[in-house]
């Protein structure tokens, strides 16, 4: 791919507007782990056991498709309570004979956890689904947690993160639009009050978003953003470079951190649980004036042969509590549309 004089446009927003004027360093970083970690910190969507099973059985002929590997936050009855085999039975109501989902334990410490089931305690568990043509009647849930509630509502236009250690109504999102809403997102409300349009507030020309997520947190020593942008590759790319998407993707890499040898990339490739298929690479920096090292990560992820999304997150060490901020930066990457 040819040399381009698109740096002023990418590198102005993507590194300035960061945390000051940077130099790179390249520090080393793992070559597997990655921050933005989809399988490490997955999004549920939260329904009653009763919904996903009715749906399951009483919707089209192939309708039970759209439930299998999918993973929910499902609200039931525990019955059928079984710890010495590792599993438990998630009913629609306290009756015994109730129609319900099957849910089998991995993990030793919630194996362990069981015990503490009695039939009848209204539970939330979290977990993949798996539903085949076989099973369909009693589906599978492979659990990830659970947990007893006091109320059996839930409210299913809802998603939950970590386990339900945050959830949001999806109706109470903000929505965001990319490439002639050919791309939509969406935050949370807070976010709101951190984000930068990079073309309205001329910041540079590439279409997006950066939100400045320690300034949510008053008490925050270090710089940490996430950036949400779309490159389109009729305005960016030559005629004669546009076909390979691999090599357009190493170019913006070089433009953003002035490296040539990139053999590192992609780092990562991974196939989500909900499809969508991500490219990661990671590199360093220290800011000038004070030595701070921070980490970039990047995902891009490709929209057909019209453009490439590209997530970038920095922040300053993989140590630091990221908490709500990262659940939240997966909520958008896991919930985001496109045409």
């Amino acid at each position: 791919m040819e040399k381009r004089t698109d740096k002023k446009r990418i590198l102005s927003f993507l590194l300035i507007m960061t945390t000051g004027f940077l130099f790179l360093s390249g520090l080393g970083l793992s070559k597997k782990a990655v921050s933005l970690d989809t399988e490490g910190y997955r999004v549920y969507q939260n329904r009653k056991a009763s919904s996903v099973i009715n749906g399951i059985k009483h919707g089209g002929k192939d309708d039970w498709k759209a439930y299998d590997d999918e993973y929910f936050a499902l609200l039931g009855y525990a019955q059928n309570v079984k710890p010495k085999n590792d599993q438990f039975d998630l009913s629609i109501s306290a009756m015994e004979d109730s129609s319900h989902i099957n849910c089998k334990v991995k993990d030793d410490v919630l194996a362990n956890a069981i015990v503490e089931l009695s039939a009848g305690d209204t539970i939330l568990v979290y977990g993949q689904l798996s539903v085949t043509a076989l099973n369909k009647n009693n589906p599978t849930l492979y659990v990830d947690s659970f947990q007893k509630v006091d109320s059996d509502r839930i409210d299913e236009d809802a998603v939950s993160t970590r386990n339900g250690n945050n959830t949001y109504k999806t109706g109470d999102l903000l929505e965001r639009d990319l490439h002639n809403g050919k791309v939509k997102y969406y935050i949370p409300q807070s976010w709101e009050q951190v984000e930068h349009n990079i073309v309205a507030e001329e910041l540079g020309e590439i279409e997006g978003y950066q939100y400045r997520l320690n300034e949510l947190n008053r008490g925050a020593v270090y710089a940490q953003s996430l950036f949400v942008c779309y490159f389109e590759i009729e305005r960016f790319v030559a005629l004669n470079d546009r076909s390979d998407m691999t090599l357009i993707e190493e170019a913006i890499l070089r433009d953003i951190t002035g490296k040539e040898n990139l053999k590192d990339f992609p780092l990562r490739t991974v196939k989500t649980y909900y499809g969508t298929e991500y490219k990661y690479y990671q590199d360093g920096y220290k800011k000038a004036m004070t030595g701070d090292p921070y980490r970039m990560e990047f995902v891009f992820q490709e929209i057909g042969s019209e453009g490439i999304l590209v997530y970038l997150y920095v922040y300053n060490n993989d140590t630091e509590d990221q908490g709500k901020i990262k659940e939240e930066a997966l909520m958008v990457m896991r919930l985001l549309e496109t045409q």
